[in-house]
């Protein structure tokens, strides 16, 4: 019976659990770049640094003759991880949910056809952005303008992208996992070429 009552505690709690919202609030505003990382309705601030952070020196000691020495990937495992991360990024993009994606960009210079172009260009862009969304923006804010009075061109934009907790994990323990099947991998390829030798 106890077994029945954890059961029934356990498996909502976890299903529960993995239905929590992660996701990313980026921003960029005049120059400066400002990232959030949220787990539900609690955000954490990644970048900008405080002001302390800058003081604070993390290292990773790698076991080596000299500790000095940079840690050099053999050829094998540096590309299994670009597979790998490509793998994982092109899976986070095709279930995360986009809430909010604002863009505005103001094309201006000191030659009005330079100025014409960029402001087209820029137009198409977003078009085009829209197009390769199909949808999956929820709610798109973009505008291009143009300023032909000699100003300067500006950018700024922001964007929320959530996806659930279970989805982050998933992804990343199939990355995870994956990278250390082709670790174990190339280490018994390396111990059959030298116990050949």
């Amino acid at each position: 019976m106890t077994g029945w009552a954890v059961f029934g505690i356990v498996i909502p709690s976890l299903v529960l659990l993995g239905a929590i919202p992660v996701g990313v609030d980026a921003s960029w505003e005049q120059g400066t770049f400002l990232l959030k990382i949220r787990v539900g309705p609690f955000p954490f601030r990644a970048l900008p640094k405080g002001p302390g952070d800058g003081k604070r020196r993390y290292k990773f000691l790698f076991p080596g003759k000299d500790k000095e020495e940079p840690v050099r990937l053999p050829l094998p495992v540096l590309k299994a991880l670009v597979l790998r991360g490509c793998d994982a990024l092109c899976r986070a993009v095709r279930r995360a949910r986009v809430d909010t994606l604002r863009i505005r960009y103001t094309a201006a210079g000191p030659d009005p056809y330079e100025t014409a172009l960029a402001y087209g260009a820029a137009g198409t862009a977003m078009e085009g952005l829209l197009a390769l969304a199909g949808g999956r923006i929820a709610h798109p804010d973009l505008r291009a303008d143009v300023d032909f009075d000699g100003g300067e061109q500006s950018f700024s934009g922001a964007a929320v992208v959530t996806m659930r907790l279970y989805q982050a994990v998933a992804i990343g323990g199939r990355f995870a996992l994956g990278l250390w099947r082709d670790w174990r991998a190339y280490r018994k390829n390396r111990k059959g070429a030298e116990d050949s030798e």
